[in-house]
């Protein structure tokens, strides 16, 4: 099973906030150790879904948020926002299509 997740920098008081990081990942818990390793700023996992079609649909979500792309896999989205994106996609049945 794969999992779509969702990694953020987060700033001096704990919070996530931009750049969000939108990638699929078998493990994203040992996959944010890598991220954290080469990473400037520190960062956390905001949320991960387990989705069948997980790739396809980090592709989607690429796509749709092409606009505020920043660099690689990130984009300059409130991940709270995006967050909540993905779980109303799922409640209406994203994973099945």
């Amino acid at each position: 099973m794969n999992y779509l997740y969702l990694i953020s920098r987060i700033d001096s008081s704990g919070q996530p906030v931009p750049p969000v990081k939108i990638g699929v990942s078998g493990n994203p818990k040992r996959r944010i150790e890598t991220i954290q390793t080469a990473c400037p700023f520190a960062i956390s996992l905001i949320d991960y879904f387990p989705l069948r079609n997980a790739r396809k649909h980090e592709k989607e979500l690429h796509d749709l948020f092409l606009e505020q792309h920043s660099f690689g896999e990130w984009f300059n989205l409130p991940p709270k926002t995006v967050s909540h994106f993905i779980r109303y996609g799922i409640e209406r049945g994203m994973d099945k299509r």
